[in-house]
């Protein structure tokens, strides 16, 4: 696994042992950096759920201001501590713990998150329980994008995700991994 493009183009990173985490696969970060192009530079993003933060190092080799990142297994985010030392990048970035969508309750909404990632375990309905969570709690800016990574015809179609604040502008499909991008209230 490595970063694909921007200042840290073809970097290694490193990921956990075990299947207890799922980390995107090149070719799916590729399409999606491709999808979002200039939404990144700039963006304050979350990367929840973040397992390796492949999708938050990703943004800010990119040009992403600073990232917020959620990881609640242990093992998973001291190989995500490793990987943001190997950058050089800790003074971009927070490390949040906590289980989601729990741990955005100790979040203040002071400046909210213009792009935001979720690469939630499958099947289990935290995205949209996440997703509602950061509407409700005023954590994203208007108009914001909200990237869900699911298992294809996983989570929910479009009302529900309408039920849970957020509009669904397009949905892409790589193998068995569905990517749902969705935008905030304006």
């Amino acid at each position: 696994m490595r970063i694909i493009s921007g200042r840290f183009g073809g970097r290694a990173l490193k990921a956990p042992r075990g299947l207890d985490t799922r980390p995107t696969t090149d070719r799916v970060r590729e399409a999606l950096f491709s999808i979002l192009g200039g939404a990144v530079e700039g963006a304050r993003v979350a990367d929840l759920f973040a397992g390796t933060g492949a999708l938050g190092l990703e943004a800010l080799s990119r040009g992403a201001a600073r990232v917020d990142f959620f990881e609640a297994g242990r093992d998973a985010r001291r190989v995500l501590e490793g990987n943001v030392a190997a950058l050089g990048v800790g003074a971009l970035v927070t490390l949040h713990g906590g289980k989601l969508p729990g741990a955005l309750e100790a979040v203040q909404a002071g400046e909210p998150w213009e792009l935001v990632f979720m690469d939630p375990p499958w099947d289990k309905g935290l995205g949209l329980a996440t997703a509602g969570r950061l509407v409700a709690r005023g954590l994203l800016a208007p108009g914001a994008l909200v990237v869900s990574e699911e298992r294809a015809g996983g989570e929910g179609d479009d009302a529900a995700w309408a039920a849970a604040g957020l509009t669904v502008v397009d949905r892409r499909r790589y193998g068995d991994t569905a990517l749902v991008l969705s935008e905030a209230p304006r």
